[in-house]
């Protein structure tokens, strides 16, 4: 039996937490805070299914509320370096933690990236492309460069194509470079479209260039190319975008991000019709 302060209120958790759609997990949504996230933990751990789901979603929805990155995963941290979880919630473990950055909390995920555990890794795939800045980029790279297996290639490929647009220590430059790199791959034809819209991230003229160069090489790609010319970089890079692209072309939205990431990371992935 444990207490949990809701706002002004605490609720007593014991026995099983209700299905969701119950109001508990609406109540730690709202009103949660990091001090009751080692309670949740622990009911994570004993929990499955839909009330598993409801408080994975809870604990990552609390986290989230602190914006210092190392205080917010160190519980979640705590849990995965000190008690060695196992089975679904080590993968829950590690999917809360692909929401919340930090630098000890990547260094975690990469050890577990660069390892040999098939299902830790398809866990940190998993919510990865939802990390705050650029980190996991390189080593999201390499995965798609190198790794033998379909699936965590693929989790792979979609984390690293969300993440290239935010905020990173990665130049430009060294973004063109890899995904040059990665054309070189024997992707799908929606594949390559979706690193061909990529290049509208990327503030720079040898990204236009490149795909000028893919134009001629394919003429598939000259429609979507010839619209992604005409995308204002600048107004990208300075998020003076409201309207923009409902005003100037013909879209239609193919992916919002996680209910869970903070506003100031929050994207919509459109496609050009």
């Amino acid at each position: 039996m444990a207490k949990v302060k809701l706002g002004d209120f605490e609720v007593t958790l014991n026995g099983e937490l209700p299905e969701v759609g119950s109001q508990l997990p609406d109540f730690l949504l709202a009103d949660g805070d990091l001090q009751n996230v080692g309670i949740l933990l622990e009911k994570l751990e004993e929990s499955s299914g839909k009330s598993a789901d409801a408080l994975e979603s809870s604990i990552v929805r609390i986290c989230l509320k602190d914006s210092n990155l190392e205080v917010r995963n160190s519980e979640v941290r705590r849990i995965l370096v000190q008690e060695a979880p196992t089975g679904e919630y080590r993968k829950r473990i590690l999917r809360i933690l692909g929401y919340l950055g930090g630098e000890k909390a990547w260094n975690d995920l990469k050890r577990i990236l660069d390892g040999n555990d098939s299902d830790g890794r398809k866990a940190v795939l998993q919510t990865i492309g939802s990390w705050p800045n650029g980190d996991p980029l390189k080593t999201l790279f390499e995965i798609v460069y190198n790794e033998k297996d379909e699936v965590i290639k693929r989790l792979a490929f979609r984390a690293y194509i969300l993440l290239l647009s935010g905020p990173s220590s990665l130049s430009d430059e060294s973004k063109l470079a890899e995904i040059k790199d990665l054309f070189e791959q024997k992707f799908s034809r929606n594949d390559q479209l979706i690193l061909i819209g990529a290049l509208a991230s990327l503030a720079t003229e040898s990204a236009l260039q490149f795909v000028d160069e893919l134009g001629v090489k394919n003429e598939r790609y000259k429609k979507v190319i010839n619209r992604l010319k005409d995308i204002r970089v600048s107004q990208i890079a300075h998020k003076d975008v409201k309207g923009y692209y409902a005003n100037n072309f013909d879209l239609s939205l193919i992916h919002i991000s996680e209910p869970t990431r903070q506003a100031e990371i929050s994207y919509a992935v459109f496609c050009l019709k």
